[in-house]
């Protein structure tokens, strides 16, 4: 579940860090925390501060679970973040492969839908909007994701598993509402990209040779070559971009 929203992150070409929940989240325009299944009173109200001061987070099923002693709470779901995220978790339930079911989700005026994964949380918003819903079954038009406005920022709550197209399209629309624009245009599986200080790194791990489109001049520090517009990255390799203005 965590490494899916890595992966999409990185195809997305939105520059993504993994870090502890100790850091400074301050340089942080979004944080992604899937399955924060353990939650204290610290990391919720740094969650709650971090909201409050105009980030996005966005958490997943089994959130706030138990205490970092691994202790099950008694609390309804979402536990220590209900306040935050403006939603309670009715119930929730394993899924088995074949359940008849679709969530859609509106984004970009058009509908994305998916079977949900493993796994459904049934939605009891208290101030929280709803983003998208369970279209069928006992839960038709029961929310599966919400967005609850706090302070300057916003809390989503994703309360199942669905597939990539999904996935990624909720992603693009979270980015986005934040300003957040990927290093590269070009949505290519095995193409990896980091912004390090004023150098873009782009790395090619797939077996084939990937055409990159570059909105400015570059200069690529490993053959001294100035690039702009398309260019070609071949199989396992990589540039090292410098802007040239």
């Amino acid at each position: 579940h965590l490494s899916q929203y890595h992966r999409l992150l990185q195809q997305i070409h939105v520059g993504t860090d993994v870090i502890p929940y100790d850091r400074d989240f301050s340089g942080y325009r979004v944080i992604f925390a899937p399955l924060c299944c353990m939650v204290n009173d610290e990391i919720a109200g740094r969650f709650t501060e971090y909201v409050k001061a105009g980030g996005t987070l966005i958490v997943t099923i089994e959130t706030g679970m138990k205490d970092f002693e691994g202790v099950i709470t008694d609390e309804t779901l979402p536990g220590k973040l209900k306040t935050l995220m403006g939603v309670e978790v009715e119930h929730f339930e394993g899924l088995p492969n074949n359940e008849n079911l679709t969530v859609c989700l509106n984004a970009v005026n058009k509908k994305i839908r998916s079977a949900p994964l493993i796994w459904r949380d049934l939605l009891n918003p208290i101030k929280a909007g709803t983003v998208a819903v369970y279209e069928n079954g006992y839960s038709k038009g029961k929310p599966a994701i919400t967005r609850n406005i706090y302070g300057k920022g916003y809390a989503y709550y994703f309360g199942t598993v669905c597939d990539d197209k999904f996935t990624r399209e909720f992603i693009k629309c979270v980015v986005k509402e934040k300003g957040i624009k990927p290093l590269i245009t070009e949505e290519r599986e095995g193409l990896e990209t980091v912004r390090r200080g004023k150098y873009l790194f782009i790395l090619n791990h797939s077996q084939g040779n990937k055409t990159i489109s570059l909105g400015r001049t570059y200069e690529d520090k490993l053959t001294r070559k100035k690039l702009k517009g398309k260019v070609k990255l071949e199989s396992k390799g990589v540039m090292i971009l410098e802007p040239t203005q």
